[in-house]
């Protein structure tokens, strides 16, 4: 039980490092116009999935955001729009590191990702 306690522990205090680290990195960075594929690649992962819910409850998008409160579909994603902003930045960022670091992924990382197959790894010292 202790081992489980102390993986969940370390877990949370490398989220919650990855989180501030993000938010000092997005509070300093200087972004210009976001090209639109980023922001609509999220819209259209957030609208899916509430489709995949509606399908499994037999029932249409509208329907499952009127029962968040929203008055149709339109609303429920207009209301999410901060944080679909932020993911994208999060992304652009991300990418920024990566490109000014020379990291690129191979093929075989990127379908094993894609796969479910990939193993997150922290180095620790």
């Amino acid at each position: 039980m202790e081992a489980l306690r102390t993986y969940f522990s370390d877990a949370l205090y490398d989220q919650n490092l990855e989180d501030a680290i993000m938010d000092s990195l997005l509070d300093n960075a200087a972004f210009k116009d976001l090209p639109s594929e980023v922001p609509g690649y999220y819209a259209c992962m957030f609208l899916n999935y509430y489709y995949q819910l509606s399908s499994y409850y037999s029932s249409d998008l509208d329907t499952i955001a009127q029962a968040q409160g929203y008055t149709d579909a339109n609303a429920m994603l207009g209301a999410s729009d901060t944080v679909i902003t932020h993911l994208a930045k999060q992304d652009l960022l991300y990418q920024a590191i990566a490109e000014s670091q020379g990291i690129e992924p191979t093929q075989e990382q990127l379908d094993e990702v894609y796969n479910g197959t990939a193993v997150p790894t922290m180095d620790k010292e």
